[in-house]
């Protein structure tokens, strides 16, 4: 007779799906660990992740407020429901207070300070701030690109060049592939006149798949999760 695998089994399984992200068979393993127990506040959390890569944002929120509901101290579930608010809902004020909540109960949790420092410099125009939160999120993993390139732009929008495109360049030595992060420079260099870095990051960018008609305007934050 086959072993009937617990919740917690259930749940492992379908962490390791996220990781190879094979979200269906996520979450269902998510969902059976509920059904075991219905009290599990991380498998409501980690099924709002899943659903929201796949961009179920109704599922995901409604998972994300049971979670809460059950363990109103769960990281994952206000990091989650902040995503949601940052990129769907377009409400930074809930997105940065679900992000406060986040780093209060996961202090190492890098990404929630560079999504919360997409909030301020996207949201509120507080480049200030949002650079504070980038630079918290590379202190904790200094190979964290995103937070190197989002900091680079939020340097740009406060005309600091030089530091703009020193983070755009860290970006790059991190992952090479960064379209974003070449294109972001090209326009850096380009305000400059330094007009061959500038084609050279144009030609980059457009081979790693930004086209070169998007030329002349600055382009937002990476939002990679």
């Amino acid at each position: 007779m086959e072993k009937q695998l617990s919740a917690k089994e259930h749940f492992d399984n379908g962490k390791n799906f996220i990781d190879q992200n094979d979200l269906d068979n996520a979450i269902s393993e998510f969902t059976e660990a509920i059904s075991l127990d219905p009290n599990f506040s991380d498998a409501y959390a980690y099924r709002a992740k899943a659903h929201n890569l796949k961009r179920d944002y109704d599922s995901a929120i409604a998972d994300c407020d049971t979670a809460l509901k059950l363990n109103p101290d769960n990281s994952t579930g206000y990091f989650e429901r902040g995503y949601i608010y940052l990129y769907d809902r377009k409400d930074f004020d809930s997105a940065i207070a679900d992000y406060d909540h986040a780093i209060k109960f996961d202090p190492s949790n890098a990404g929630a300070y560079s999504h919360r420092g997409i909030a301020y410099g996207q949201g509120k125009k507080d480049f200030d701030r949002a650079i504070e939160d980038f630079t918290q999120a590379i202190e904790l993993d200094p190979d964290l690109a995103i937070a190197y390139s989002n900091r680079g732009l939020a340097y740009r929008f406060k005309n600091d060049n030089d530091h703009a495109i020193a983070d755009y360049t860290k970006a790059i030595r991190i992952d090479p592939y960064y379209a974003l992060a070449y294109f972001n420079r090209a326009l850096t260099y380009q305000s400059v006149g330094d007009t061959a870095k500038a084609d050279a990051d144009f030609a980059k960018a457009e081979k790693l798949g930004i086209r070169g008609g998007e030329r002349g305007y600055l382009r937002g934050y990476s939002e990679e999760k």
